[in-house]
């Protein structure tokens, strides 16, 4: 994996969006890069940034509502600086998308071979059904001939997220971005459609961006992880060593919640306050009020992206500090 390809490099992304007749900072420069072969996690709250960052690289967001600067290298060139016409060109062929309800994404007016024969047309490629039919017993659909005559309304959430995997495998993207995937299925048909991002992963050497709030996905199924929330990454790395050791108190506290959801031992732990709104971001520590190792400084100050061992982290007083031996600040 050290030894594997940059498929995408992300530095200092900013993203805002219009809140009536002002933009707001929603996301506020953070760094990543993915290798071929790796899947990596954002993992957080609900209104992190996780989506925002993601959908701000592919044009997936109205232009007339969002702001961007930064850098977002892939194949040689700057996706920030693309039009929205070639972006169009990049989806769905080098770089596929998996929404959180690919049923509400669909056209219900389109029957599913019609969605794959739109996708094929948009990138100017030649369409075979064999190749389609293929692909959908690929993503584990058992009667192949029998779905692709049907119609969204028609599908389960299962079968939709399917056909929706299906589709950004359409064209053997180099990367897969998966916003949530899981969150609007039945519990039941979660690990199935998890482990059918790892086939995919293995059998094509696909990168994949995950997306998700749930503590336990991450750790199983991805090889590193951002942690993220207002709008700034935590924490940053391999995903086992920031799970067994997390620097910073947010990371401590959403691994200290996930323990005792999953252990009927434990008394369930709820993480106290809220998210904070992009409306109220300033320039201080955005988790400072919900953090009982907060300083004075957390107050007033933005902690410093921080790399230690191979990894990055934002604490003015982080955990475990005689341990830490600090390469750099960034």
């Amino acid at each position: 994996m050290n030894n594997a390809e940059t498929v995408l490099d992300v530095k200092d992304l900013k993203v805002a969006l219009k809140f009536g007749e002002i933009f707001k900072a929603v996301v506020r420069g953070v760094d990543f890069s993915l290798k071929e072969g790796e899947i990596l996690g954002i993992l957080g709250e609900s209104g992190s940034g996780k989506s925002v960052t993601v959908k701000s690289l592919l044009g997936l967001m109205p232009e007339n509502i969002i702001s961007r600067e930064g850098k977002a290298i892939f194949e040689g060139h700057d996706l920030l600086l693309y039009s929205p016409k070639k972006l169009k060109k990049i989806r769905g062929k080098s770089i596929g998308f998996v929404f959180q309800n690919s049923n509400i994404t669909m056209n219900h007016f389109m029957s599913v071979n019609g969605h794959f024969k739109e996708m094929y047309r948009v990138h100017k490629l030649p369409y075979k059904k064999e190749n389609v039919l293929s692909l959908l017993e690929e993503v584990g659909i058992k009667d192949p001939k029998v779905l692709i005559e049907m119609y969204p309304h028609q599908l389960s959430g299962g079968l939709s997220q399917r056909v929706g995997i299906a589709l950004a495998l359409c064209h053997n993207p180099k990367i897969i971005i998966a916003d949530e995937p899981t969150s609007s299925i039945d519990a039941s048909l979660r690990t199935k459609i998890l482990e059918l991002f790892r086939q995919i992963n293995k059998k094509h050497g696909t990168a994949i961006i995950l997306i998700t709030h749930d503590f336990e996905v991450a750790q199983k199924y991805c090889d590193n992880v951002a942690i993220m929330y207002g709008g700034v990454f935590f924490e940053y790395g391999e995903t086992q060593m920031i799970f067994n050791q997390p620097l910073t108190p947010y990371t401590a506290s959403l691994k200290k919640c996930a323990e005792s959801l999953y252990n009927s031992d434990k008394v369930l732990y709820q993480l106290k306050g809220y998210s904070p709104s992009p409306l109220a971001f300033e320039n201080n520590c955005p988790f400072a009020e919900r953090c009982n190792k907060k300083i004075f400084k957390c107050n007033e100050v933005m902690p410093k992206k921080t790399v230690s061992k191979n990894r990055m982290f934002r604490c003015w007083n982080p955990l475990d500090i005689e341990k830490r031996a600090c390469n750099d600040e960034i």
